[in-house]
């Protein structure tokens, strides 16, 4: 297993690591298996979708939409402030698990693996495991 260490720099903050995974698969020399990606955070998310910009700003707003900015509704901010952060992060999940064939992740043109950072800025991990089939 490979850990990759990503520095964020916002509260909220979208990353593409598609081609730091891509290179792990590539140095791997794996030609079929399964790529596993998984955080070990409750105030980030990791997804499988389009990097770009006016998308990444949808993703955002959907997320408000659905937990809305810190308030007292949250009980979990009587102790700490980021319960909204931790709220966005299960809607998003914290792996993926995509198929490698012929060395390559299988993506579609516009699939990114992008991490959704909830609760920055903050110093975060990213497992990558590489299965061979």
């Amino acid at each position: 297993m490979v850990r990759m260490e990503i520095n964020t720099e916002e509260q909220y903050q979208i990353i593409d690591i598609t081609y730091d995974i891509e290179a792990e698969v590539a140095e791997s020399d794996i030609k079929e298996g399964l790529c596993i990606v998984t955080i070990p955070h409750v105030s980030a998310g990791l997804i499988f979708a389009e990097d770009e910009e006016g998308i990444k700003l949808d993703y955002l707003s959907l997320l408000d939409q659905l937990v809305p900015p810190p308030s007292e509704q949250y009980h979990h901010n009587l102790i700490d402030t980021n319960a909204e952060a931790q709220l966005k992060a299960i809607l998003l999940g914290s792996n993926q698990i995509i198929p490698i064939i012929d060395g390559k992740l299988s993506r579609g043109r516009w699939q990114k693996i992008l991490f959704i950072e909830l609760d920055g800025p903050r110093e975060r991990t990213v497992n990558v495991m590489i299965i061979k089939k």
